[in-house]
């Protein structure tokens, strides 16, 4: 059989995300987009994150559902969880 597609994408997260960085992140998740593939955000290193940034990531998801594509999660550091859950948004965000 020919080669698989790989069907996946993988974004690593770290340190601060904020409004501060956030063009640098849409610009990241405009590109994945343009793939058309399944987005898996590895989220382990992440210290710090910000309502802006989880709004992109809610907008971003509903782009990706809309395109008949997934947003998963791998290790999300415990503030990004936490975060989520205080702006009650863990399914907006496919947490």
């Amino acid at each position: 059989m020919g080669s698989r597609v790989k069907k996946n994408i993988k974004i690593k997260l770290e340190g601060a995300l904020t409004i501060k960085n956030i063009h640098e992140f849409k610009n990241q998740l405009d590109t994945a987009l343009e793939q058309k593939k399944n987005v898996v955000f590895e989220a382990s290193l992440v210290e710090r994150i910000d309502t802006a940034t989880f709004q992109l990531i809610t907008a971003f998801n509903e782009k990706l559902k809309s395109d008949g594509l997934t947003l998963a999660w791998e290790k999300p550091s415990s503030v990004v969880s936490e975060v989520a859950k205080l702006l009650d948004l863990e399914h907006a965000v496919s947490m």
